[in-house]
């Protein structure tokens, strides 16, 4: 059975700026998954990433985004580390939640 492949958006809106997205093949160190240029307002994953990884760097890295974009620009990369895993969990496991916020009912 095929694993379904998470769809990454080209864009993604921060506050009134907006991001692009891309899938990269690989980055000059080895071991990085994705980064966040703050400058370029730009996210790129590594596209060979097999599911959950492409997930959870995609969030990982659209929480350095939000942080940038709140002026944060040092944080505990082991905060954000675990922050957007367990994101990524509560998000898939209450989809009633997404639902709420999403239109708007909390």
């Amino acid at each position: 059975m095929e694993t379904k492949r998470t769809f990454i958006p080209g864009h993604v809106k921060i506050g009134h700026f907006s991001w692009t997205v891309k899938g990269v093949e690989s980055f000059d160190s080895d071991g990085t998954w994705g980064e966040c240029d703050h400058e370029a307002l730009e996210i790129r994953i590594k596209e060979s990433l097999p599911e959950p990884h492409l997930t959870a760097t995609f969030v990982h890295e659209l929480m350095h985004a939000m942080l940038a974009h709140c002026g944060i620009m040092e944080h505990d990369e082991q905060h954000i580390n675990a922050l957007s895993i367990r994101l990524v969990e509560v998000l898939r496991d209450n989809p009633d939640v997404v639902r709420a916020i999403v239109n708007d009912h909390i």
